[in-house]
Protein backbone atom coordinates (compact mmCIF):
# COMPACT_ATOMS: atom_id res chain seq x y z
CA UNK A 1 0.00 0.00 0.00
CA UNK A 2 1.34 3.61 -1.04
CA UNK A 3 1.08 5.54 2.30
CA UNK A 4 1.28 9.42 1.90
CA UNK A 5 1.34 11.28 5.04
CA UNK A 6 0.95 14.97 5.58
CA UNK A 7 2.05 16.86 8.81
CA UNK A 8 3.84 20.58 8.01
CA UNK A 9 6.00 20.48 11.40
CA UNK A 10 7.23 17.55 11.04
CA UNK A 11 6.38 16.48 14.34
CA UNK A 12 4.56 13.38 14.15
CA UNK A 13 7.36 12.00 12.45
CA UNK A 14 8.82 9.55 15.12
CA UNK A 15 4.99 8.28 15.62
CA UNK A 16 5.56 6.62 12.25
CA UNK A 17 7.56 3.90 14.04
CA UNK A 18 4.05 2.97 15.82
CA UNK A 19 2.28 2.32 12.42
CA UNK A 20 1.67 -1.17 11.82
CA UNK A 21 3.20 -1.26 8.52
CA UNK A 22 4.64 -4.04 6.40
CA UNK A 23 8.31 -3.42 5.46
CA UNK A 24 8.06 -5.15 2.08
CA UNK A 25 5.06 -4.21 0.54
CA UNK A 26 3.87 -0.84 2.19
CA UNK A 27 5.69 2.62 0.83
CA UNK A 28 5.56 5.60 3.22
CA UNK A 29 5.90 9.30 1.88
CA UNK A 30 6.36 12.08 4.47
CA UNK A 31 5.56 15.21 3.10
CA UNK A 32 6.77 18.31 5.74
CA UNK A 33 8.22 21.78 5.22
CA UNK A 34 11.12 21.02 7.48
CA UNK A 35 13.59 18.95 7.39
CA UNK A 36 12.72 15.12 9.36
CA UNK A 37 15.12 12.52 10.45
CA UNK A 38 11.94 9.57 10.50
CA UNK A 39 13.18 6.13 9.16
CA UNK A 40 9.91 4.86 8.44
CA UNK A 41 9.20 6.86 5.93
CA UNK A 42 10.74 5.53 2.22
CA UNK A 43 10.03 8.81 0.69
CA UNK A 44 10.83 12.50 2.14
CA UNK A 45 9.19 15.18 0.13
CA UNK A 46 10.46 18.84 1.99
CA UNK A 47 8.60 21.76 0.61
CA UNK A 48 10.63 24.18 2.26
CA UNK A 49 10.06 27.64 5.01
CA UNK A 50 7.61 29.21 2.29
CA UNK A 51 5.38 26.52 3.82
CA UNK A 52 5.73 27.11 7.65
CA UNK A 53 3.33 29.81 9.21
CA UNK A 54 4.17 33.42 8.65
CA UNK A 55 5.66 34.75 11.82
CA UNK A 56 5.38 39.04 11.10
CA UNK A 57 3.91 41.38 13.04
CA UNK A 58 0.58 40.78 12.00
CA UNK A 59 0.11 37.68 11.89
CA UNK A 60 1.46 37.59 15.43
CA UNK A 61 -0.98 40.82 16.39
CA UNK A 62 -3.78 38.84 14.72
CA UNK A 63 -3.60 35.67 17.29
CA UNK A 64 -4.41 37.80 19.94
CA UNK A 65 -8.25 37.53 19.82
CA UNK A 66 -11.11 35.12 18.47
CA UNK A 67 -11.90 37.37 15.56
CA UNK A 68 -8.04 38.22 14.18
CA UNK A 69 -7.64 34.28 14.80
CA UNK A 70 -10.57 33.74 12.58
CA UNK A 71 -9.27 36.43 10.11
CA UNK A 72 -6.04 34.80 9.74
CA UNK A 73 -7.64 31.54 8.76
CA UNK A 74 -9.07 33.12 5.99
CA UNK A 75 -5.98 34.63 4.97
CA UNK A 76 -2.87 33.53 3.44
CA UNK A 77 -1.41 34.11 6.76
CA UNK A 78 -2.57 30.94 7.58
CA UNK A 79 -0.41 27.82 8.29
CA UNK A 80 -2.56 25.71 6.32
CA UNK A 81 -3.17 28.04 3.16
CA UNK A 82 0.59 28.21 3.44
CA UNK A 83 1.11 24.58 3.32
CA UNK A 84 -0.99 23.89 0.36
CA UNK A 85 0.35 26.37 -1.52
CA UNK A 86 3.36 24.40 -1.49
CA UNK A 87 2.38 21.61 -2.13
CA UNK A 88 0.36 22.48 -5.08
CA UNK A 89 3.89 23.65 -6.38
CA UNK A 90 5.49 20.38 -5.91
CA UNK A 91 5.69 18.37 -8.73
CA UNK A 92 7.38 15.37 -6.75
CA UNK A 93 4.50 15.58 -4.51
CA UNK A 94 2.23 15.02 -7.61
CA UNK A 95 3.88 12.72 -8.49
CA UNK A 96 3.83 10.87 -5.11
CA UNK A 97 0.26 11.59 -4.86
CA UNK A 98 -0.33 9.78 -7.89
CA UNK A 99 0.62 6.32 -6.46
CA UNK A 100 -1.14 6.75 -3.22
CA UNK A 101 -3.90 4.38 -1.96
CA UNK A 102 -4.18 5.93 1.45
CA UNK A 103 -3.18 10.33 2.36
CA UNK A 104 -3.42 11.20 5.87
CA UNK A 105 -3.36 14.36 7.78
CA UNK A 106 -1.74 14.74 10.41
CA UNK A 107 -1.58 17.99 11.90
CA UNK A 108 -4.35 20.68 11.53
CA UNK A 109 -2.62 22.88 8.95
CA UNK A 110 -2.36 19.83 6.76
CA UNK A 111 -5.95 19.13 6.29
CA UNK A 112 -6.17 21.38 3.51
CA UNK A 113 -3.77 20.03 1.71
CA UNK A 114 -4.48 16.62 2.04
CA UNK A 115 -8.07 17.29 0.48
CA UNK A 116 -6.59 18.58 -2.09
CA UNK A 117 -3.99 16.25 -3.17
CA UNK A 118 -6.90 13.75 -2.69
CA UNK A 119 -9.04 15.37 -5.08
CA UNK A 120 -6.98 16.85 -8.18
CA UNK A 121 -4.02 14.70 -7.88
CA UNK A 122 -4.80 10.87 -6.16
CA UNK A 123 -5.72 8.06 -8.37
CA UNK A 124 -9.25 6.86 -8.18
CA UNK A 125 -10.25 4.92 -5.21
CA UNK A 126 -7.67 6.51 -2.52
CA UNK A 127 -8.80 7.23 0.74
CA UNK A 128 -7.89 10.16 3.17
CA UNK A 129 -8.10 10.34 6.72
CA UNK A 130 -7.29 12.70 9.35
CA UNK A 131 -4.83 12.31 11.96
CA UNK A 132 -2.76 9.40 13.16
CA UNK A 133 -4.94 7.59 15.53
CA UNK A 134 -7.32 6.86 12.42
CA UNK A 135 -4.74 5.91 10.10
CA UNK A 136 -3.76 3.60 12.56
CA UNK A 137 -6.46 2.13 13.24
CA UNK A 138 -7.34 1.37 9.46
CA UNK A 139 -3.82 -0.06 9.00
CA UNK A 140 -4.35 -2.51 11.98
CA UNK A 141 -7.63 -3.56 10.77
CA UNK A 142 -5.66 -4.26 7.37
CA UNK A 143 -3.36 -6.18 8.85
CA UNK A 144 -6.00 -8.22 11.06
CA UNK A 145 -8.26 -9.39 7.66
CA UNK A 146 -5.28 -10.55 6.03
Amino acid sequence: MNIMLLSPSGSFASALESLPLDGERDHVALVTATASDSEAATTLIRLGAAALPARSRLARALERSVIGRNIKRLSPLDGGWRFASAARRSTELRRAAAEADLIIALERDSALAAWQVLHRWARPGARGLSGLASGRALLTSRRGAR
